[in-house]
């Protein structure tokens, strides 16, 4: 088993700011970011709002009643509560700092010697004053036209896949800061959005728009991966030839 001391990032502090008025998609993606340089053998510093974060309310919950959620996401980081007051000092020792943009304690952390971590809904210079969640990032992204029958509604994708791509960004763009730190140069400050990374995740669209002149998307029973019907939703099982046997054995119906 690796000791603490010998992870990779063992050596830096990492600030993760919770806001109160943050929506549940920045802060899932942010969580992400932070969880992985925490397994990582980073120092990550949660600073949670009054009342704790939202997270810890949501499900699936576990046996005694706490969200699996929250425990997810937040293994191995130390919870602080967010005070204004102290949140100079804590900056003051972090390498760097997560944190939603805009937020109203963003201008701590630019004033600090922390790298700036950004995690936005929407790339700059678009309207953020329209509505927020994952359905609406997934959208704005094409996600929601991928899959489907083109005569019903858009069905959105299950999980928060939205969130954790961007979170997995975020975690990257935060490793870069640090090896420039590491190597006594001025890390970048990184921005995310949500939607960029939609479009991103969501490369088939731009590929195949440039390809035949049409975005492929809710071709129905035409599709690669069909969507059924389950007890409790739909289901669309995604795979390559490869993974055809392992999926088929997961599923365990001999009708495959």
């Amino acid at each position: 088993m690796t000791a603490p001391n010998d992870l990779p990032l063992s050596r830096f502090t990492i600030v993760e700011l919770n806001d109160a008025g943050m929506p549940a998609p920045l802060r899932l993606a942010l969580s992400l970011a932070g969880k992985i340089a925490a397994d990582l053998g980073a120092t990550v510093l949660k600073l949670e709002p009054e009342g704790g974060d939202p997270v810890r309310r949501l499900p699936p919950h576990l046996s005694n009643g706490e969200s699996a959620l929250f425990h997810f996401l937040n293994t191995s980081k130390r919870s602080v509560r967010l005070d204004r007051a102290s949140l100079p000092d804590l900056l003051a020792k972090a390498d760097a700092c997560l944190f939603e943009e805009p937020s109203p304690l963003a201008e701590f952390v630019r004033k600090s010697q922390a790298t700036p971590i950004e995690v936005a809904a929407f790339p700059n210079g678009m309207d953020a004053s329209q509505p927020l969640s994952e359905f609406t990032v997934l959208a704005l992204g094409g996600l929601l036209h991928m899959v489907g029958e083109p005569d019903r509604k858009p069905l959105r994708l299950g999980g928060h896949q939205a969130s954790y791509a961007a979170g997995f960004a975020a975690f990257t763009g935060l490793a870069a800061a640090l090896a420039a730190r590491d190597a006594g140069r001025k890390a970048p400050a990184v921005r995310v959005s949500l939607t960029e990374v939609m479009q991103w995740v969501n490369w088939k669209a731009a590929s195949g728009a440039e390809a035949s002149g049409k975005s492929p998307g809710r071709e129905g029973k035409g599709s690669e991966f069909q969507i059924v019907r389950c007890k409790d939703g739909y289901v669309a099982v995604v795979y390559t030839v490869t993974q055809w046997p392992a999926t088929r054995a997961l599923i365990g119906d001999p009708r495959l």
